[in-house]
């Protein structure tokens, strides 16, 4: 079910000048519609985003109990921002970059309300394509990635677990590639050392290569 989404964006559209959605072919064009007070053309980026962003939120978090409540955070603020992104054909990187903010900030605030410790029981990770022993080694995984700092555990989840290449990484937590790179090591180098008793985790950390694309 299609997590819920502010009701502002499941309005009928306004009546403006703007390219009818109809018509619109492209994420620009109905950005462009958004952006010209659209209520419908929200509802359409929603459908379109919602679940890649929620995919990328799970993947720094798991299956996290706050995941519905980050989505919808993520899409309003966007909407609410709509009129600053310049680049209409960019709405999916920029709204990862929203997400990825929005995850940063309610992580930090678990740690300093002391939410989550080292050894707190996970949830349990959505993992329905997987076998038990590999469930298991996921949750494992994400253990592990419970003991990293903020900046480095959005790197090292959105490199090895979502896949992003640098230049996506950098722009999604807002920062230079050299800098995604120092965390990501730094990550690494963690994340190895905190596997490296475990056989089920021997791959959790690939080729430093792999992802310099």
């Amino acid at each position: 079910m299609t997590p819920p989404v502010h009701p502002a964006a499941r309005r009928a559209p306004t009546p403006s000048s703007v390219v009818p959605i109809a018509a619109a072919r492209s994420d620009a064009d109905v950005v462009r519609s958004a952006q010209g007070g659209d209520r419908h053309a929200m509802g359409v980026l929603y459908d379109r985003h919602a679940a890649y962003v929620q995919r990328v939120i799970r993947r720094v978090l798991g299956a996290d109990v706050e995941t519905a409540d980050l989505l919808q955070d993520t899409f309003l603020a966007a909407f609410r921002g709509l009129t600053r992104l310049r680049e209409p054909d960019q709405f999916r990187g920029w709204v990862a970059q929203i997400a990825i903010n929005t995850v940063r900030s309610r992580l930090r605030r678990r740690r300093a309300l002391r939410w989550l410790s080292f050894g707190a029981e996970l949830p349990e990770v959505e993992v329905v394509a997987l076998d038990p022993s590999a469930r298991q080694a996921l949750r494992r995984a994400y253990a592990i990635l419970e003991k990293l700092p903020v900046e480095e555990r959005l790197v090292f989840s959105l490199c090895h677990l979502e896949g992003m290449t640098m230049d996506e990484l950098a722009q999604a937590c807002g920062v230079s590639v050299a800098t995604a790179k120092r965390r990501l090591a730094r990550a690494r180098e963690r994340v190895e050392k905190l596997a490296r008793h475990d056989p089920a985790l021997n791959g959790l950390v690939t080729s430093e290569n792999d992802h310099e694309r």
